[in-house]
């Protein structure tokens, strides 16, 4: 979501963590979320987990706990709210795997098909000889959409400063343009930081899938 300020970002980054932790966590399919204020622009993201799209439809989409976060997009507040859903593929992890991330990417690419889908996560990997080993760098997951459309990276570093070593390296350059040509337009970019990570509920105490 983009809004007008960071005021209002982290405004409605409190209420999409409360929604989450008090309506959405604890339903059958919730797998956690993290939710994440943007870094240089006013922008809220959320990365929300599910066991699989049905549980994500039935809760999220249909449920009476979504019904909060589904009213957000219609607020005044609100200048752009944007969704993705897609499957994780394999993707890599750097030598800081074990530690929190401090900031984050999400790099929206639409790609048109599934060759495409799959040779852009290939480069990825195809990349990742130096990304595993360049200090900093926490770990990159990408998601493929259920049409193959759209490619989305979600690649973590320990901070800022990790970000900025990570993309000055000649060696993040050298396969843009085979990037470019899996595209099918421009790519979308939010560098956003982690506001609130919300866990699953192991309580146990809501009903199971019928």
């Amino acid at each position: 979501m983009q809004t007008h300020d960071q005021r209002t970002a982290r405004e409605l980054a409190t209420v999409v963590a409360r929604e989450l932790r008090t309506r959405i966590r604890g339903t059958p399919g919730f797998e956690g979320a993290l939710v994440h204020l943007g870094v240089g622009e006013p922008a809220v993201v959320t990365r929300a987990d599910w066991r699989d799209q049905r549980a994500h439809q039935r809760v999220l989409v249909d449920g009476p706990e979504g019904e909060v976060l589904r009213s957000l997009p219609e607020r005044d507040e609100v200048l752009d709210a944007d969704s993705f859903g897609g499957a994780p593929v394999a993707g890599i992890e750097g030598p800081d795997s074990e530690r929190e991330p401090g900031l984050a990417v999400v790099a929206k690419r639409r790609v048109g098909g599934r060759n495409n889908a799959l040779a852009m996560a290939d480069l990825l990997h195809r990349s990742g000889d130096w990304k595993r080993s360049f200090p900093g760098f926490v770990a990159a997951t990408p998601f493929i959409s259920p049409d193959w459309s759209v490619y989305v990276n979600y690649p973590r570093w320990v901070d800022e400063n990790a970000y900025h070593a990570y993309m000055a390296d000649e060696r993040n350059s050298a396969c843009q343009e085979d990037i470019a040509r899996l595209e099918t337009s421009e790519p979308e970019f939010v560098m956003c930081a982690p506001f609130e990570e919300i866990g699953v509920d192991a309580s146990g105490d809501h009903e199971p899938d019928s």
